[in-house]
């Protein structure tokens, strides 16, 4: 009687074991390891909308030669925008390098490109879609505009 106690005593040890082992959840990645690779922005939208423009602001404001910038973030906190094949000026540098930083809370980041630093809100950063956002008053209106970008 006491083997069989052993052997099942040893069968639910066994069992508790391999059950805790196989199920080791991976910590969730931060937004500053998320962030880190190429980006470019697919969608930028505006509300409220704006007259003549609405609320598709990268199909009315965004030309051509902007659509193909990427920016890539490196984990030193180095951010480089480079002008990709096409150039709106082409006297403008192919690469510009400026910092970024996020907050304590990582759910705001502060860009500088060498025009001054300026702040975003983190809406939504996982594995492949970035979206961030910022306020303006316009003539006594609040606008909030939404950044879209896509990993490269």
């Amino acid at each position: 009687m006491n083997k069989n106690l052993f052997a099942i005593a040893l069968l639910v040890l066994a069992t508790a074991f391999a059950t805790t082992s196989c199920n080791k959840d991976e910590d969730p990645k931060t937004n500053a390891e998320l962030i880190l690779g190429s980006w470019k922005v697919t969608a930028a939208s505006v509300s409220p909308e704006i007259p003549i423009v609405g609320t598709d602001v990268y199909s009315y404001l965004y030309e051509e030669c902007d659509k193909d910038d990427i920016s890539i973030f490196e984990d030193n906190g180095v951010l480089k925008i480079d002008e990709g094949a096409s150039k709106c000026n082409a006297n403008d540098p192919q690469t510009v390098t400026g910092t970024y930083l996020f907050n304590p809370t990582q759910t705001v980041i502060t860009i500088n490109d060498g025009s001054g630093p300026e702040s975003f809100n983190v809406v939504e950063l996982g594995e492949s879609v970035m979206r961030i956002s910022y306020s303006e008053n316009v003539a006594g209106t609040d606008y909030t505009y939404t950044v879209t970008f896509t990993k490269q």
